[in-house]
């Protein structure tokens, strides 16, 4: 889970640890460090607006890098701050929570993401 907000990662850690490892970064430089240096992931839960670089640039970096880690990854944000931006996740492919969800529709959202195919 990549969020600035170390209240929230907290929150979903112990929300979803009956299903769930959870690893939280708070920016991209953190993220990218546990990303490569850590075991595969399932996913990635990544909140759009991050100090520094966004996380739809983080994602973009990753799809460069052909790390198969960018096929999996859900966002969520609270709002969407430009047109640039909401174009971006429509055209995305890449499923979006908007801020505040329910642990329900994550849980769901996770599993659909990590689903064999």
């Amino acid at each position: 889970m990549i969020d600035d907000e170390p209240f929230l990662c907290a929150t979903l850690r112990i929300s979803l640890s009956e299903r769930f490892e959870v690893c939280c970064a708070h920016d991209v430089s953190d993220a990218l460090r546990q990303l490569e240096d850590a075991s595969p992931f399932a996913a990635v839960l990544c909140d759009v607006r991050l100090p520094g670089t966004s996380g739809l640039d983080l994602r973009t970096a990753l799809v460069a890098r052909g790390a198969p880690i960018a096929d999996r990854f859900v966002f969520m944000t609270g709002g969407v701050t430009t047109a640039a931006t909401a174009l971006l996740l429509a055209e995305g492919g890449v499923p979006v929570l908007q801020k505040p969800f329910d642990v329900e529709t994550l849980v769901a959202t996770l599993e659909a993401v990590t689903a064999p195919e």
